[in-house]
């Protein structure tokens, strides 16, 4: 029985010419292009051999359906970085990260410089000022008995004669104790705030403003009463405010009126007084001669004994006297016995000498 073709074939096997060992051909590209798909083969038919690559192409999908499943050149380099690509990127990485901590770390100083320099300035708001200081070191000091304050101010060098001066006039005893807070720069010695014409000013001979200078061998405070009194008659009857107690006290050392080992000369009241542009004369008729004087308004310098008013020799002004004879004063070393009226009779037995002032300008 003669051997069957394969189906499919005939048209290949019969426009080809035989080969010379009865082989048939192999069909070509463009028939096997158009030949489907072989069926089963019958019974006793052997089995197909592979299809060409070329036939096989159609069962593979084209190249431009597979390439979305393939990974493109710069794809694959960027999901995995070449060696020096990552290390570079760990260095920029690093770089980074130190200059963001560096950043931070400058934002941490700056932060705590401006809390370090609030605090400042809160602790310099609340600082007592030096007024405050020397109030509370004055407080501390006024509490103490005049026993221990004396102890601390020989501990502190403060000069004897200060303290002995406060001793015997126990007003004086904050003056004295500011002798350790004196300011750099001297306070001003105007009076010009003080000074009416027509009426006798109070100065303390112990004010802050000239107590601490000298007047011949010791403090302005200490023997400063002569001086002190012509200058508050000065002041008063002329208006002028060229002759402050410290001022009164120069002009009487310059022109000789001071007395070493005595204090004030008593003929700085006339002599002085006249050489001042005042009238200045003593009274020598006793309590008749005050009253009268008094009463016509002239003030009167008094050098006093010791008594009521000082321990060895004092210079007060009486400026005006009452109906029943009761006498107001300016003591330059006490407030409180300036602020007191004085009988006539209690003043007499302690005056050494008396002087009227009047001014004709």
């Amino acid at each position: 029985m003669p051997e069957a073709a394969v189906p499919g074939t005939e048209l290949t096997a019969a426009s080809s010419p035989a080969g010379s060992s009865g082989e048939t051909p192999a069909p070509s590209a463009t028939a096997a292009s158009r030949t489907a798909a072989p069926t089963a083969a019958p019974s006793g038919t052997a089995a197909p051999t592979a299809a060409p690559s070329e036939a096989a192409a159609p069962t593979a999908e084209p190249a431009e359906t597979a390439a979305p499943t393939v990974t493109p050149p710069e794809t694959a380099a960027q999901t995995s970085p070449a060696p020096e690509d990552s290390a570079s990127d760990t260095a920029a990485a690093s770089g980074q990260s130190a200059e963001e901590e560096s950043i931070r770390d400058s934002l941490e100083e700056r932060t705590e410089a401006a809390i370090s320099r609030a605090e400042e300035i809160e602790e310099e708001r609340n600082k007592p000022t030096e007024e405050e200081l020397r109030q509370q070191e004055r407080d501390r000091l006024s509490a103490m008995s005049l026993e221990d304050l004396t102890s601390y101010l020989w501990e502190h060098e403060v000069p004897a004669d200060l303290i002995y001066f406060m001793d015997e006039y126990p007003e004086t005893r904050e003056f004295v104790t500011d002798y350790l807070y004196q300011p750099d720069t001297p306070p001003s010695k105007s009076i010009a705030g003080e000074v009416k014409k027509g009426t006798i000013p109070h100065f303390l001979q112990w004010d802050e403003r000239w107590g601490y200078e000298t007047y011949g061998s010791t403090y302005l405070a200490v023997s400063g009463c002569g001086p002190t009194a012509l200058s508050e008659v000065y002041s008063g009857l002329t208006g002028k405010t060229d002759m402050n107690p410290y001022a009164m006290a120069q002009w009487a050392e310059e022109n000789g009126f001071y007395v070493y080992g005595s204090g004030t000369a008593w003929d700085i009241m006339t002599t002085g007084a006249y050489m001042l542009g005042l009238n200045g004369w003593m009274l020598d008729g006793g309590k008749d001669s005050l009253l009268w004087a008094l009463r016509s308004g002239y003030p009167v310098v008094c050098a006093m004994n010791p008594g009521d008013f000082t321990f060895f020799g004092h210079f007060i002004v009486l400026t005006d006297v009452d109906e029943n004879e009761n006498i107001k004063l300016l003591d330059s070393n006490s407030r409180i016995r300036t602020q007191k009226l004085w009988k006539a009779d209690d003043l007499m037995w302690q005056i050494a000498g008396m002087w009227a002032f009047s001014y004709d300008g």
